[in-house]
């Protein structure tokens, strides 16, 4: 998430089960966003309650309010690490988040 702050460095960014657990003003947070957000989260991630996605959800209202750049996609019965090789792989959410992924990047690089 420091990225979303420098938008001189960075087009945007895509977050695949973020840390959000040092987030604690979801709405001050969202408006500092500099740059577009994809946010990816399982609906089922307890990792050391890092990456909630009752926080993520907080984050994606206080972004809607705002107007500010912040997108969530959520995935119903998907833990976190949900990619190949990962301790909690799920081939249908890591499918469609890295379609979600390049298709975002194509978008911030206008390729």
């Amino acid at each position: 998430f420091y990225g979303t702050h420098l938008p001189d460095l960075v087009a945007g960014v895509v977050a695949w089960y973020p840390l959000t657990s040092p987030i604690h003003d979801a709405a001050r947070f969202v408006a500092g966003l500099k740059v577009p957000v994809l946010m990816l989260a399982g609906e089922d991630d307890t990792y050391k309650d890092c990456c909630l996605i009752k926080t993520a959800r907080g984050l994606e209202a206080a972004a809607k309010a705002a107007g500010a750049p912040l997108e969530l996609v959520s995935y119903s019965s998907t833990r976190h690490d949900f990619v190949i090789d990962g301790a909690y792989f799920n081939a249908k959410s890591y499918s469609d988040a890295m379609q979600r992924t390049a298709n975002r990047l194509k978008a911030y690089l206008g390729q």
